[in-house]
């Protein structure tokens, strides 16, 4: 169940704010090397972005990403590909809240740096 609900989480997180791989963007420059970080009440977890256009998660999700036509689509490994609207404009340091598709609020940042 929790595998579900990260995947459903990770996928509308960026309802709100996304990230581009093809295309130059501060969205894509604060996310490639640094963390993506979701918050909620009751859970927490961290997503990495590759530029090779890889991704995995603090959970052990792994997966490619991209952007196509604006929006990012995340393909988890074993899992099916999901996209939601892309925002371009998000840069390191930033914070935004979303609800994802169970309901449950999360607030998402750009943190700099990753876990060695």
């Amino acid at each position: 169940m929790k595998k579900i609900l990260l995947k459903g989480t990770l996928a509308s997180l960026f309802v709100v704010g996304g990230v581009a791989l093809a295309s130059a963007d501060s969205t894509t420059d604060a996310l490639i090397g640094n963390t993506l970080r979701a918050t909620s009440a009751a859970d927490s977890y961290d997503v990495y972005y590759n530029g090779d256009g890889s991704y995995s998660t603090s959970k052990g999700e792994k997966g490619q990403w991209e952007v196509a036509d604006g929006q990012m689509c995340h393909s988890p490994e074993g899992g099916e590909k999901n996209c939601v609207p892309h925002n371009p404009d998000r840069k390191l340091g930033d914070e935004w809240a979303v609800t994802d598709l169970n309901k449950v609020e999360w607030t998402i940042g750009i943190v700099e740096g990753r876990p060695e």
